[in-house]
Parts: C-alpha cells; sequence; structure tokens
C-alpha cells in the first residue's frame, strides 16, 4: 500500500524544504499536510494558587522549557509580584537561558545552564545547593528530575506551569489521509 495523504502532528516548519517530510514528499509524490494536535497553555492564575507555591519564598527557579519561562512571568505580572534581582535562574539548556532575557537583564552570575544531558543538569543544581528551589513543570512530566532532587534531599517546590491540552480537531476529517505521523502519546489521546 502506498501512502498518497500523510498527516503530520506537529506545526508547520519554517523551511518546509529542510524537514525530513519534504525528501520523502518528493521521493514518493507524497502530499504532506502540517497539524498541531496538542498544545501547551499555561495555567491561570486561581490554578497556580491552588497549588499554594509562594514564589517570593525561593531564591532559584528551575526551568526546563521556554514555555514554563513565559507562563512563570505572566503569573508573575497577574499576580502583581515583583520578582527580585537576587533571584538565580538555573535552565536545562542554553536555549531556555537566553529566552529569559525576553523578561529579565541576562546577567551570568544570575543563570546558570546546563548542556542538556540530565547529569550535566543536576551537578549545576548541586553546585547551588543552598538554594531554595522553585521547579517549573510543565504537565504531563517526567518524574524523574522531582525525585532525584528529592533523594538529594534539596529544598524545592514543584509547581505546574503549563499544561498540554488537546487542539481542535473538529474540523479534520481523517479518513482523507493515508498515513498519521504522531509524535508523542499526548497526540494519539488527542
Amino acid at each position: 500500500m502506498k501512502a498518497h495523504r500523510v498527516l503530520v502532528s506537529q506545526p508547520r516548519p519554517a523551511v518546509v524544504e529542510k524537514s525530513p517530510f519534504y525528501e520523502l514528499s518528493q521521493k514518493h509524490k507524497a502530499e504532506i499536510e502540517y497539524m498541531p494536535f496538542i498544545r501547551v497553555v499555561g495555567v491561570s492564575l486561581k490554578e497556580f494558587r491552588s497549588q499554594r507555591v509562594e514564589i517570593l519564598a525561593h531564591t532559584a527557579v528551575i526551568f526546563t522549557s521556554r514555555t514554563t519561562v513565559d507562563s512563570f512571568f505572566h503569573i508573575c505580572e497577574e499576580a502583581r509580584i515583583t520578582v527580585p534581582e537576587t533571584m538565580k535562574y538555573i535552565c536545562q539548556t542554553e536555549a531556555v537561558a537566553l529566552y529569559l532575557q525576553k523578561y529579565i537583564v541576562y546577567r551570568k552570575r544570575k543563570i546558570s545552564f546546563a548542556d542538556g544531558s540530565f547529569t550535566n543538569f543536576i551537578e549545576l543544581i548541586i553546585k547551588h545547593k543552598e538554594e531554595k528551589f522553585m521547579l517549573a513543570l510543565s504537565e504531563p512530566h517526567k518524574p524523574e528530575l522531582p525525585e532525584t532532587l528529592a533523594k538529594l534531599k534539596l529544598q524545592f517546590s514543584p509547581v505546574i506551569l503549563a499544561r498540554t491540552v488537546a487542539a481542535d480537531l473538529n474540523d479534520l476529517d481523517i479518513k482523507k489521509f493515508d498515513l498519521l505521523a504522531l509524535y508523542s502519546p499526548s497526540d494519539v489521546k488527542a
């Protein structure tokens, strides 16, 4: 069976020609459509407050994604919380650290980042073990990081700042596609 129409559950790439699906579509003369099945949204102020986490009681924030960065500063703005200049930020990757520039003045002493590997990230957190951490998470998330921080007996408060929700797929006729390319369990649920 040959697949003529393929639906990819991802946003359309900025440069379609650089996508691996472009080569496949050219080689097999298939029509590729892109439609994200999920989206990540920040939690509301009410949901954040229900978690009973006080931002100003922490001296450092651990970020694993840009979505949690957006949600954190949105919550601070909505709750009229001024984040102190002394707050430290620990990021899983340099891309997340650089994204912080959107909200704060980038200073090397305030922002630390790992190379993306889990062990390097944990080593970086251990270097700042005297801090009281707020762990910014999205839901669903891997329990690996909170469990490791608990094993290391570090002071931290996990807080859900973003949720993965299903996109509106009511106008999608799935029968007109020969093949679906799904990327996560959340895509399958959607």
